[in-house]
């Protein structure tokens, strides 16, 4: 897998177009994309999600322990590629993640169909691990996003399957560019809200805001060095 760290021009080049496109009248459509961390969880209980997959037998790549989402179904009803990762549509709806000036941290929420009939292997695999476990609080949940343009050149070209353009060429106005992405919104899942046949909601909480969490973390004592 490629290092997707830019260098300090790369990063510049890539901030100043996405600030452009963040400030243009017709800009590309935002597509947002969700990744599950459930390795502490499945580690915790001697598990493997790769083993769980193939037990089940998903065919998708989740030996990272990251289940990864998009849904973006009305402009991309298959998977999206980014970074070279691929992302499966889910009908999951996230709010609550702006800012307050209150000075209160975000408690976003996700809510997951809990039936679908754009169903992937990658839910069903989520929905075998919750039944397992019997939830998955505590979670990492990251929300990622960048513009339509800037995706994988895989996405539009006729070599992913799923196009019947010409394989040497974009659309107009792509400009494929893994380093132009908004700022990450990483939670961790705190407590399920609503569970039905229809939906299932998670409340998230930022790591500082997490039930028993501690400032500092790190004891200290006064007249003492730690270190020493």
């Amino acid at each position: 897998m490629p290092d997707y760290t830019p260098d300090n021009v790369r990063a510049q080049s890539s901030i100043k177009s996405l600030n452009f496109e963040l400030s243009n009248l017709t800009p590309s459509s935002l597509i947002t994309l969700f990744e599950i961390d459930l390795n502490k969880l499945v580690k915790s209980k001697g598990a493997s999600l790769g083993s769980d997959a193939l037990a089940m037998g998903v065919n998708a790549d989740v030996n990272d322990g990251i289940l990864k989402f998009h849904n973006n179904i009305k402009v991309f009803n298959s998977f999206v590629v980014w970074q070279g990762k691929k992302y499966y549509p889910v009908p999951i709806n996230a709010e609550g993640f702006e800012s307050s000036t209150k000075g209160t941290l975000p408690q976003p929420s996700l809510s997951i169909a809990s039936q679908s009939e754009t169903g992937t292997d990658q839910l069903a695999l989520l929905k075998n691990e919750i039944r397992k476990f019997g939830d998955i609080i505590g979670s990492k949940v990251t929300r990622r996003r960048t513009f339509a343009k800037y995706l994988d050149k895989i996405n539009f070209l006729g070599a992913s399957g799923r196009s019947t353009r010409s394989s040497n060429s974009l659309p107009q106005g792509y400009e494929p560019d893994p380093y132009a992405e908004l700022p990450k919104d990483v939670y961790y899942i705190e407590r399920k809200q609503t569970e039905n046949k229809n939906i299932l909601t998670y409340q998230l909480s930022s790591i500082l805001d997490l039930e028993g969490t501690k400032i500092p973390r790190r004891i200290i004592n006064a007249d003492k060095c730690v270190w020493q």
